[in-house]
C-alpha cells in the first residue's frame, strides 16, 4: 500500500452524479459499459467506462446515483475517452459493486474528507455497513497521517 499525505487526498474530487445514459461497450477488452453521468451545474455531464457488467446493466443502472473521481485527467480507453473514474468495491468474487449514497443528495455533492466525514446518521445506516467501514478506515488513516505530521 502506498501512503499519501492528507493534502494529496484533499486534492481528489469525489462527487455524486446521476447516471443519465448507459450503453454497451463492445470494443472494450473486458465486458464494460459506457456511462454518461450528470454531476450538476458546476461540473456538468461527464463520460466514463466501467467494467461493472456482472451486477449492472442498461436498465438497472440508469438513474442511479454513483460516486466518481471527477478531477483525473481524461483517459483514452479504446476509441472512448473516459472523463471520470466511477468508484466501486470488489465483492467476494471480484465483481464490482458501485459505491453510492443511500439517500438523495444534490448532484455534484462532494465526499467529505474530514475526520468527522461520517455523520451519525450514516454510521447508523445498516445498508451502508461495508461502505462505512471502508470510509471509516480511510478517514482514520488520513487523520492519523495528518496528526503524525503535526
Amino acid at each position: 500500500m502506498n501512503i499519501i499525505s492528507f493534502d494529496d487526498f484533499q486534492k481528489i474530487e469525489i462527487r455524486v452524479g446521476k447516471v443519465i445514459k448507459v450503453d454497451q461497450f463492445p470494443e472494450a477488452r473486458k465486458p464494460a459499459l459506457k456511462l454518461k453521468i450528470d454531476f450538476g451545474e458546476t461540473i456538468g455531464i461527464k463520460k466514463s467506462s466501467a467494467q461493472i457488467t456482472h451486477h449492472y446493466n442498461l436498465e438497472n443502472l440508469l438513474g442511479k446515483n454513483v460516486l466518481a473521481v471527477v478531477n483525473f485527467e481524461p483517459r483514452q480507453i479504446g476509441k472512448f475517452m473516459s472523463e471520470v473514474l466511477v468508484l466501486g468495491i470488489s465483492d467476494s468474487n471480484g465483481n464490482i459493486d458501485l459505491i453510492k449514497p443511500d439517500n438523495e443528495v444534490p448532484l455534484g455533492a462532494k465526499l467529505h474528507s474530514k475526520k468527522n466525514c461520517l455523520s451519525r446518521d450514516l454510521s447508523q445506516t445498516r445498508s451502508l455497513k461495508r461502505q462505512r467501514s471502508i470510509l471509516l478506515l480511510l478517514c482514520e488513516t488520513l487523520f492519523y497521517q495528518r496528526k503524525k505530521k503535526s
